[in-house]
């Protein structure tokens, strides 16, 4: 019985009637949320992604700028289909207390020279597993 409505329906107009659906209850759930954040406004499946890299070119750090000007603090942004509330004050480059502390220019967060940044991660996985390798003789008992 149901292969006999299948042969009727072509496939691409069933497909196109479900993505509608989607599409409407996506909104639907997005318009009657009970405590809605500001932020910009999602697309389906994408989040804010498009805005992301038609309007700043895909540069992380001028579209949370861009956003922090006209949202303030705290926003709800959709990066692709996580749904993560974003609540932060992106610093000044120049401002002093970064650099006072030393801690401008260094680690995984606050590091923009990509040689640099690329060092920690490497650094720190070799750290862990000579920590884990340790644990794993000791749990083996090499002879």
């Amino acid at each position: 019985m149901i292969s006999k409505l299948f042969e009727n329906i072509d496939y691409l107009s069933l497909t196109v009637v479900a993505l509608i659906i989607y599409v409407i209850y996506y909104y639907y759930k997005y318009f009657s949320r009970v405590n809605p954040l500001p932020g910009p406004f999602p697309f389906p499946l994408f989040g804010n992604l498009p805005q992301l890299y038609i309007w700043h070119g895909g540069n992380l750090k001028k579209f949370f700028e861009s956003s922090q000007k006209k949202y303030d603090h705290i926003e709800k942004l959709l990066l692709s289909s996580s749904k993560n509330p974003y609540i932060r004050k992106i610093p000044d480059s120049g401002s002093k207390g970064f650099h006072e502390l030393e801690l401008m220019g260094k680690g995984l967060f606050l590091n923009q020279d990509y040689k640099s940044w690329r060092y920690y991660p490497v650094h720190w996985t070799n750290e862990l597993f000579n920590e884990l390798e340790n644990y794993w003789d000791k749990l083996y008992l090499r002879k």
